[in-house]
């Protein structure tokens, strides 16, 4: 259950780049790929060494097709290593295996681009 006081505006990664200027030794880890902020969190990737994204509930929620564009567009434009996987274990831990398995098959990216995301 969401807190009558959540908003989906309050969760545009463009709101943070004060702090990210700010802070620049500050590593900031993206929540679930940003959705639906996604282009907006591309910019923010890409542009600042200390901001990551991670893949939890995305891997899932969004579904292959278009969890597997976003992946690879990240990875194409901010690079691998910029990208952490993530599952959300605790709360459904049936996913994680399914995670694991939608990265290791996601012939776009490169051996090594899987290490990096899964380890």
């Amino acid at each position: 259950m969401l807190s009558p006081a959540f908003r989906i505006g309050s969760a545009n990664p463009l709101l943070l780049e004060d702090l990210i200027i700010k802070f620049p030794d500050l590593e900031i880890i993206m929540m679930h790929m940003v959705w639906p902020y996604f282009n907006e969190a591309l910019y923010i990737l890409g542009t600042y060494p200390n901001v990551y994204m991670e893949t939890s509930v995305a891997i899932w929620l969004l579904g292959d097709q278009l969890f597997n564009r976003l992946l690879n567009e990240a990875a194409a434009i901010a690079g691998s290593s910029k990208i952490l996987f993530g599952t959300l274990h605790m709360a459904w831990p049936q996913v994680i295996g399914r995670s694991v398995k939608t990265i290791r098959e996601a012939d776009y990216l490169m051996a090594d681009d899987k290490h990096a995301i899964l380890w």
